[in-house]
């Protein structure tokens, strides 16, 4: 038996396929939107309706853990996905912005999935604010202590800013 086998490993409700959380951080540190997300039975990822909540700015640990929560109610869910509109992403509704391009310019998106089925490992990404075909990535484990998670996520917020900031400054 390889040690693999013999750890328990986060599973969203125990089913056995990746988890995946969205993330939404406000440039100017006023707030993060933590979406729970769904994936159909064609593997297509959404924010469910009841999923998203604006919390104020976190400490590390309450980022942890409101990405826990989330990734723990991750589900497989059949949804029609069709009809739906930009304004009717849950967390777009959630951060009270009055228009999707207002939302877009003023929040950070992060996306953060496990890599295999067994949630052994999440990567969490941003577009670079500069080039459209790079991401800006951090990988850990979900069974880190929530403010490890949380320590995770933030170095990456800073890490799309300071390109940002860069891009401004040349």
């Amino acid at each position: 038996m390889n040690i693999l086998s013999r750890l328990r490993l986060a599973t969203p409700k125990e089913t056995g396929f990746a988890g995946a959380v969205s993330l939404h951080f406000h440039r100017r540190r006023e707030g993060v939107v933590v979406a729970t997300l769904a994936r159909t039975s064609d593997g297509v990822c959404f924010s469910v309706p009841e999923g998203a909540v604006l919390l104020p700015w976190p400490t590390h640990e309450a980022l942890g853990d409101a990405f826990r929560q989330a990734f723990s109610r991750f589900a497989m869910r059949d949804a029609d996905l069709t009809k739906l509109k930009r304004t009717d992403a849950p967390a777009y509704k959630a951060s009270g912005c009055r228009s999707v391009s207002e939302f877009e310019r003023t929040y950070v998106a992060v996306y953060a999935q496990s890599v295999n089925d067994a949630n052994i490992v999440v990567r969490a990404c941003a577009q670079h604010p500069r080039f459209e075909q790079i991401e800006l990535s951090t990988c850990f484990n979900p069974r880190l202590p929530s403010a490890t998670i949380g320590k995770h996520l933030l170095d990456l917020l800073d890490a799309v800013l300071q390109c940002a900031s860069d891009e401004i400054a040349t």
